[in-house]
């Protein structure tokens, strides 16, 4: 089983859809795909701005359950909307997260210190 690593203070949730990108140049965070396609070799380059998976050249093929053909499965669909969800607590967020990752063999581990998903800008990868 694969591990995913998510660190907190460079994870993008809770702002909402059109706050959310796989990489958000401003800062450097991503939304838990991004951390995912990342740890799947996706160079930083390609996912900067990017706002889903299927906005990619190339989609690795360990991270081809995230596209149904149509731009994205159920599951993307759903790692989505409950890593941008306003009003989801992050402790009911992360469960959420690891439970669908680990339909596909990805276990998650969440590192760092929980708080406002909007205040943490530590940490944040450059560029």
């Amino acid at each position: 089983m694969k591990t995913l690593v998510i660190d907190r203070s460079r994870w993008l949730r809770g702002e909402g859809a059109d706050k959310s990108f796989l990489h958000r140049p401003e800062d450097g965070k991503q939304c838990c795909l991004g951390f995912y396609l990342r740890s799947c070799r996706v160079p930083l380059r390609e996912l900067r701005g990017a706002a889903i998976p299927s906005d990619l050249e190339t989609v690795p093929s360990q991270a081809a359950w995230l596209d149904d053909g149509h731009g994205r499965s159920e599951e993307c669909q759903r790692l989505m909307t409950v890593n941008d969800a306003y009003d989801l607590p992050d402790a009911e967020r992360e469960e959420k997260i690891r439970k669908t990752f680990a339909e596909h063999k990805v276990k998650v581990r969440f590192v760092g210190r929980r708080g406002s998903p909007a205040s943490s800008q530590e940490g944040r990868e450059k560029p």
